[in-house]
């Protein structure tokens, strides 16, 4: 690997992936989320267990970067970036909400490659077949907007008196929601070879349980489920709970790809 392809790769990732044996954790962020959501990850997870959490254009790493808008062409240019190293090592890929379907989109791709992950793990979002189901963004004003996002249990209450953080994310937001209102639903027939984990909600304001449990079309592979406690965020809230159920999931795939 040259050093411009290791620039380019910890740009996208905010830990470096592992090539010892260990297993690499793809993660994707929820709308509105960054890398920081899975620092918790790293401490509470086995040492086996290499969490690399994504770093979206716009943020972090890559805040030089123009914030990205249209889902296909964000799947690219992150499938551009880590495909080159994914046959080097070992890895599982997981999203949460919007992530969920830019993990199942990379597992996608990486399959087609003849590399398929681990395991796909996703929570927090339709299966990959439905579309986004709700207004637009453009077309909800700011107020609109975060009553929506606070609906969902998506924001402290002391944050929204910081007029200048509310700016901020906002416009983070409504890049990502853009996101997740281009993602094309995927035909039923494409599906994965790879195991297929839901960490599914039956009490999530913004999925509905009907609306997680056809991810088991997702695959030809081995599919499983755990049901969890709490809100749409569940990941946060309840993430003791969560975590160990997590690396759990992880011991028990088979050894090898």
């Amino acid at each position: 690997m040259n050093d411009a392809a290791t620039l380019e790769q910890d740009n996208w990732l905010a830990h470096t992936l592992a090539h010892d044996g260990r297993l690499n954790l793809l993660c994707f962020p929820y709308a509105g989320g960054s890398s920081a959501i899975f620092t918790r990850w790293r401490l509470a997870l086995p040492a086996w267990i290499n969490v690399c959490p994504l770093v979206f254009p716009g943020r972090e790493g890559q805040h030089r970067r123009p914030k990205e808008t249209d889902f296909r062409t964000l799947a690219e240019k992150v499938a551009e970036a880590l495909l080159p190293q994914l046959p080097e090592v070992n890895f599982a890929i997981y999203g949460h909400s919007m992530g969920a379907w830019f993990a199942h989109d990379l597992a996608l791709r990486a399959s087609q490659r003849g590399f398929a992950p681990r395991a796909l793990l996703v929570s927090g979002q339709r299966a990959p077949q439905f579309a986004y189901p709700f207004n637009a963004n453009r077309e909800m004003d700011d107020s609109t907007l975060l009553k929506f996002i606070s609906s969902f249990g998506g924001l402290d209450a002391e944050l929204l008196a910081n007029k200048a953080w509310v700016s901020w994310m906002l416009e983070i937001v409504r890049a990502d929601l853009s996101l997740c209102e281009s993602h094309a639903p995927v035909r039923p027939e494409i599906t994965l070879p790879c195991p297929v984990h839901l960490f599914a909600n039956d009490t999530d304001p913004l999925v509905d349980i009907s609306a997680q449990r056809p991810w088991k079309n997702s695959t030809t592979g081995q599919f499983s489920t755990s049901l969890h406690e709490g809100g749409h965020f569940f990941i946060r809230t309840h993430a003791s709970d969560f975590l160990k159920k997590l690396g759990s999931v992880l011991e028990q795939l088979p050894l090898s790809r």
